[in-house]
């Protein structure tokens, strides 16, 4: 455990900070070396260091910060649960997000994450990421925790055409989607659900129970006040 005094920690993380925005790896090393567990130091403005380096976009620097014991899959401030890896497939930085990913990135973020990397990546239209996220087994069809909308979705209010084929050819669904009711089993519940609360989502997740295959469905209910 190393412990500093807290005038000698702020100066240090500055000097990392600077290093860091000015994408100077040596100089990243050098602080890293001289001021040991300064990786994990808090500091005013920013979830971690490594979140800070991943919307630089800066791989080397990444991949350092992880050499020295940065924790890869550190969360932001709790009301949004984001990861390094969501910083960087925002900004659009493919190889600093394959640094991530190689390193041991969850590829949907924590399970808290309300907007995960796939959503942040096909919002903007960064289809080099949104690519390597699928291949790396990113949830296409995750709701959004804040707002409520799967990843194909968020890529109709800036994405390209690309980036909603590619989440498409994975199964993407979105919540406009038509789809015909009648056909599923258990309309009547979807049917009652859809006209007394709330839409029902365009998609299902099957699940084993007591040996009878159970289709769960998604719906936004408003219950008393409160969206469920």
């Amino acid at each position: 455990i190393c412990i500093m005094k807290k005038s000698s920690s702020d100066s240090a993380a500055a000097e990392l900070v600077h290093a860091i925005v000015g994408g100077n790896a040596h100089d990243v090393r050098h602080v890293l070396i001289k001021h040991e567990g300064i990786v994990h130091a808090p500091f005013p403005g920013q979830d971690s260091f490594l979140h800070l380096a991943a919307g630089e976009g800066n791989a080397e620097i990444v991949a350092l910060l992880i050499e020295f014991g940065a924790f890869v899959n550190q969360v932001s401030s709790p009301s949004l649960f984001s990861t390094p890896l969501c910083n960087a497939a925002r900004e659009g930085h493919t190889e600093t997000a394959r640094v991530l990913l190689h390193s041991g990135a969850w590829v949907d973020g924590d399970d808290r994450t309300s907007h995960t990397p796939l959503m942040l990546a096909s919002r903007d239209g960064h289809d080099a990421v949104v690519e390597l996220l699928l291949n790396s087994g990113a949830e296409v069809n995750r709701l959004g925790y804040v707002q409520r909308f799967f990843a194909l979705d968020f890529a109709g209010w800036h994405g390209t055409d690309k980036t909603k084929a590619l989440l498409r050819s994975h199964g993407g669904r979105s919540v406009t989607d038509e789809f015909d009711w009648e056909s599923q089993s258990g309309y009547p519940i979807i049917s009652h659900v859809s006209n007394e609360a709330g839409p029902v989502y365009p998609i299902s997740f099957e699940r084993p129970v007591a040996d009878r295959d159970i289709a769960l469905r998604l719906a936004y209910i408003d219950i008393k006040e409160k969206p469920l």
